[in-house]
């Protein structure tokens, strides 16, 4: 060690301007790489022996022998740099040229920030999500009180169907030799031989309640005549379509054109529509209806004067204008005195056979 001392004190004295101090006995010259000083030698004998791979250190005025960082000693980074560390060590970089690690921390903070937006897109939903539920909750209170009232009704339905069986109920067995009958609202027992009359009346009774019954059967549903729309072929007043002819073809080509089961429109039917303002605001262009009234607008006709014909161009057979005849054309469209939309209706010169026009359908 005191090797070291005197080697230290030699390099002081190479690199020292300032003439060095004489030493007195027992001390030993050394440096600091800015002073050259004269030490006791016992300060010198404290200075421990260091093994190989370490390093000597001075702490709080005690000389120890430590070993150095695993990756090195970090660097004094020059202006500019910045201190990293990486898997070389510590290093000095330039974060213009190397910004790995700014690059990562930029894409982590990037991420952070998406992240951070889907919680917000996650709230938001949530709260349409518990906006919906309170929306749900009220319709489905509504549909509770809807099936309560329905509840209601079929109990109601109950209690008359009840009372409608109850005489069925009553139905009586009949003895041998006597057969069951229905008079004056009530089910009895005869004896044919002797009730033969009103046996043979009840008979006859069953067989028109039977047509009766197959008949209500055959019919349509009830419910109030609507115009639908106009076919999109147009005719004269010989209207023929599938074969047909006159207002058989005018009732097929509705079914086939507008809406199944719809036929040609009367003008009752047509002015009903209007009455009750079922028509949209929009025009219709002329279309044929069937007219039952017979007057004569276009001088007499030369076949069936006086009938109804006159103005249903013979009831739809018939597409020239030599006889007189005429047909009704009906019309949606504003009227000239600027009120609005209204129906009109067209007879004598003003609807010729000879014009063409589609075919009003209702149903």
């Amino acid at each position: 060690m005191r090797t070291l001392a005197v080697l230290a004190a030699a390099l002081a004295l190479v690199s020292c301007t300032t003439k060095p101090p004489t030493c007195s006995a027992n001390q030993a010259l050394t440096g600091d790489g800015a002073n050259v000083t004269c030490v006791d030698l016992p300060m010198i004998e404290q200075i421990p022996d260091c093994a190989a791979g370490e390093v000597l250190s001075k702490h709080s005025g005690t000389a120890t022998c430590e070993k150095p960082l695993a990756t090195g000693v970090p660097p004094t980074c020059a202006t500019g740099k910045v201190l990293t560390f990486g898997t070389g060590g510590f290093s000095c970089v330039d974060p213009g040229t190397d910004n790995t690690a700014i690059a990562g921390a930029l894409a982590d903070l990037a991420t952070l920030k998406a992240d951070v937006a889907a919680l917000k897109a996650d709230v938001a939903t949530l709260k349409t999500d518990v906006a919906t539920l309170k929306t749900d909750s009220t319709a489905a209170k509504a549909d509770v009180a809807t099936l309560k009232t329905d509840v209601t009704t079929i109990k109601g339905d109950v209690t008359q169907l009840k009372t409608d069986v109850a005489p069925l109920k009553a139905i009586p067995t009949c003895a041998a030799g006597r057969v069951l009958t229905f008079r004056a609202g009530a089910f009895s027992c005869v004896d044919p031989t002797t009730d033969s009359a009103g046996l043979a009346a009840t008979a006859a009774d069953v067989v028109v309640l039977k047509a009766d019954v197959a008949a209500l059967k055959a019919a349509p549903a009830p419910g109030p005549v609507a115009y639908v729309g106009r076919t999109t072929t147009t005719t004269n007043g010989n209207i023929q379509f599938n074969s047909l002819r006159g207002i058989k073809a005018a009732n097929a080509m509705c079914d086939a054109q507008v809406v199944a089961g719809s036929r040609m429109c009367t003008t009752a039917e047509v002015l009903a529509h209007t009455a009750a303002g079922k028509f949209a605001d929009v025009d219709i262009a002329k279309a044929w209806v069937l007219d039952a009234d017979a007057v004569e607008l276009a001088g007499v006709p030369t076949r069936d004067p006086g009938s109804a014909l006159a103005n249903s161009c013979a009831d739809y057979t018939y597409g020239t204008a030599d006889t007189h005849q005429t047909g009704t054309a009906f019309q949606f469209a504003l009227d000239q005195g600027g009120a609005g939309r209204a129906a009109k209706f067209f007879r004598g010169t003003s609807a010729f056979c000879n014009q063409t026009n589609g075919v009003a359908c209702c149903k």
